[in-house]
């Protein structure tokens, strides 16, 4: 029968068969591109995206939709979901460079104070400078950064309401960082 559609996998009801009927007309694309593609770019701009970053990321939008199992429901609904799969691309865009800029900046400073002898120095000078440091300090930020207890758990631990353990731990890593400033002579310590 050369006249009917190729199949499309979908059982007509009262057929026999495994596979389900679909309720949702076949997606247009062209169409779907066609008047959301402006919005979406439009909303990543108003969220701070570049206008270059905008363009990459509707088409990303619109690739991760195309790529899962979508239904056009009306204009609003759809509207409404690309603008969160944009939302999220744009947050995970901006996680990576962050994530690329921090890990540029830590590369920076092992070239910096580490790169000539694997960071003993850095160590030695921390070692002393954490000797200069109150008992109290010490050990919050051993809970801290050695145990990984919550600021919750290192106020009880010291008898601190959780602002007062915050304060606490900044003014101790404050005073590192320019202990170990002064002990490496760089200036530029990062903590």
């Amino acid at each position: 029968m050369a006249n009917e559609p190729a199949s499309t996998g979908a059982v007509a009801p009262g057929e026999r068969g495994t596979e389900a009927v679909s309720a949702f007309p076949a997606l247009d694309v062209a169409r779907l591109v066609r008047e959301h593609q402006t919005g979406v770019w439009r909303y990543l701009r108003v969220l701070g995206c570049p206008a270059a970053e905008a363009e990459d990321l509707t088409q990303e939008t619109f690739l991760a939709v195309l790529t899962r199992p979508f239904h056009d429901y009306n204009r609003q609904a759809t509207a409404a979901y690309l603008r969160q799969v944009a939302r999220n691309l744009f947050i995970s865009s901006r996680r990576r460079a962050v994530a690329v800029a921090e890990l540029d900046e830590a590369e920076a400073a092992w070239l910096r104070w580490a790169i000539k002898d694997d960071g003993q120095e850095l160590m030695d000078a921390l070692q002393a400078c954490l000797q200069k440091l109150t008992d109290r300090a010490r050990q919050a930020l051993d809970l801290r950064f050695g145990r990984q207890a919550p600021r919750a758990e290192i106020a009880a631990a010291l008898g601190l309401s959780e602002d007062g353990a915050k304060n606490l731990m900044q003014r101790a890593k404050q005073q590192l960082r320019a202990c170990i400033d002064k002990a490496i002579g760089s200036g530029a310590v990062v903590a």
